[in-house]
């Protein structure tokens, strides 16, 4: 299944390549325009912004003009992760109804042609129609007339990170962020990775996969203005002057809470903390899903898609932001946080059944943008 899985992603790889190419072929002599040029991503998170001038599939390889090089680059197909064109994002989207979750966490956008007990056809504007095993799926979701706000960390420009301190670069306790095959690696003793032009809705609901070790990390929602840890200001210290919640997550504890007057606040209830508990203690990494309510203060978050924690905001007096930042802080043992799979939409206020989600464990759901799902095969 894992060669299926590859073979399918190299397959679109190239197929959006190519059709790239013929969307936005152009004269070869032309100097590439500012912020027009189309941008090449390695498997190493190394990237080249130019233009694409030929492909070949019969020896896997694409030819590459950067505007600052007399001569064209040569790439080896296999080595790269995507090429990114502009102005076609907005048709892509348009055109596609439903996204198809994949089991290696890749997500394909298109219409379903059919389905049945094997196969998923699904007809793509990047490769025509595509028959997709169905062992492959973990889960179809109806884009409907509410797309996600955002989904998986792309590229690194589209965050704002904590910078290299002290006189080290090359310390591991120095702040670090970067992006690695869709993967954001906080490391060192502190970072954090606040989202640009978040904007988040008063009903929203965050997914995303993270590592957790002995020490906190987590996440800041609704918050009102950017954190600017400088100097000897610790990354802790300024996300209590920032107003809004926050959850944290460890091997350990498991707390949402609210930031405000340089005070955290919290008072969340954890729910089946026995058995939260040793969930938290016997993984190296957990999904987590935090459906938040802004208007009524109110954070309800799941692990592993079952209910752990709920929180109430009782001050009345609830944030007024709509930004994201994802943090890591006392980070003693020097272990980095890796952050997956973000997906931020829209919430209608309803929370999954997870009786009923761990009865049908064995079958096949299929998830509607107001939260319904139905199970089967």
């Amino acid at each position: 299944m894992i060669d299926m899985i590859n073979k399918l992603h190299a397959i679109i790889i190239s197929l959006c390549i190519i059709t790239a190419v013929c969307l936005h072929a152009r004269d070869n002599s032309a100097p590439a325009q500012e912020g027009g040029s189309s941008v090449i991503n390695f498997k190493n998170s190394d990237m080249l912004h130019g233009e694409i001038i030929s492909i070949t599939t019969s020896d896997g390889k694409v030819c590459w003009q950067h505007p600052d090089s007399k001569t064209p680059f040569v790439f080896i197909l296999k080595n790269l992760r995507e090429i990114s064109v502009p102005g076609t994002d907005k048709l892509r989207d348009g055109q596609s109804a439903f996204a198809v979750i994949l089991t290696n966490g890749d997500t394909l956008k298109g219409s379903i042609s059919s389905i049945d007990s094997a196969n998923l056809l699904l007809k793509t504007w990047y490769a025509g129609e595509l028959k997709i095993d169905r062992r492959m799926i973990r889960e179809i979701i109806n884009l409907g007339a509410s797309p996600l706000i955002y989904s998986s960390p792309g590229n690194i420009n589209e965050w704002n990170v904590s910078k290299e301190s002290g006189n080290n670069a090359d310390s591991e306790t120095n702040s670090k962020v970067e992006l690695s095959n869709g993967v954001l690696i906080l490391s060192g003793n502190e970072a954090y990775a606040e989202k640009k032009d978040a904007k988040l809705p008063d009903m929203v609901k965050v997914e995303y996969e993270t590592t957790i070790g002995n020490d906190g990390g987590g996440i800041v929602l609704f918050s009102d203005m950017s954190l600017n840890a400088k100097g000897n200001n610790s990354i802790d210290s300024e996300i209590y002057k920032l107003n809004a919640y926050a959850v944290n997550i460890s091997r350990h504890s498991l707390n949402a809470g609210r930031c405000r007057n340089g005070e955290w606040q919290s008072t969340g209830e954890m729910i089946g903390e026995e058995r939260m508990r040793k969930v938290l203690n016997s993984s190296s990494k957990v999904k987590v899903t935090i459906y938040a309510n802004r208007k009524a203060g109110i954070l309800n978050v799941h692990v592993n898609d079952r209910p752990a924690l709920r929180y109430s905001d009782q001050s009345g007096e609830f944030p007024k932001g709509d930004g994201l930042i994802y943090i890591m802080t006392d980070n003693s043992e020097n272990t980095p946080v890796q952050i997956s799979k973000i997906r931020i939409g829209t919430w209608d206020g309803k929370l999954p059944d997870p009786v009923a989600s761990e009865y049908q464990a064995d079958k096949d759901t299929v998830l509607f943008p107001n939260n319904d799902k139905t199970t089967g095969t």
